[in-house]
This record gives structure tokens, sequence and C-alpha cells, in this order.
């Protein structure tokens, strides 16, 4: 179990369970994003795959109107590897045809 509880507010945070046979560890990525938790797969003897879990509150209050911003950061900090990110991003008006969310 990988967890990371919210430091803010009442309640809150991400967990991600992992397969006792699995061969993962726990990695912390070097990004402000407040809710992710993220682990290292090791798979054909010397490949990695990152495994994450984010959230991203609708309610600005909790962590304030920057986590639009620092959840792009995250997926740059990520993008030149294997990954796979799971989670809820709150983006209520997305585009699906043209891809793009205009929050």
């Amino acid at each position: 179990m990988f967890r990371q509880d919210r430091l803010i507010g009442k309640g809150g945070g991400v967990l991600l369970y992992v397969r006792d046979s699995s061969v993962a560890s726990a990695i912390k990525l070097d990004n402000v994003f407040p809710a992710q938790v993220w682990y290292k797969l090791r798979y054909n003897g010397q490949h990695e795959l990152l495994v994450g879990v984010c959230y991203r509150t609708p309610t600005q209050n909790v962590y304030g109107h920057t986590a639009h911003e620092q959840l792009r950061d995250l997926m740059q900090a990520v993008s030149d590897r294997d990954f796979i990110l799971m989670g809820d991003f709150n983006y209520k008006r997305i585009d699906w045809i043209n891809n793009c969310c205009s929050e």
C-alpha cells in the first residue's frame, strides 16, 4: 500500500494498492503537486514503469488556484518515462473532440 494523506483540511489524499508479488518500490517525484503517490515497477529485467495516482480537487480553497499548473508540471516531469497515471482530475468542461479544457 502506498499513500499520501492530505496535509491541510479534513480527510483526503490518495492511495494505491500493489500486489505483494510485484517488484515495486515507492518513489517521490520532485514536484509540488500535493495529492500524488507513485511507485516504480520493474519488469523484463531492467525496464521501469512508473505508476501513479493523483487527485486534483475542484475546491480552490484547499490547495489554491495553482493546482492546474502544478498538475501540468507533474505531467512534464514524467513525460520522458514510461508511466501510467490514474486518478480524479475534476475537469468538468472537457472538449473531447478538440482535446482541450476551458478550466
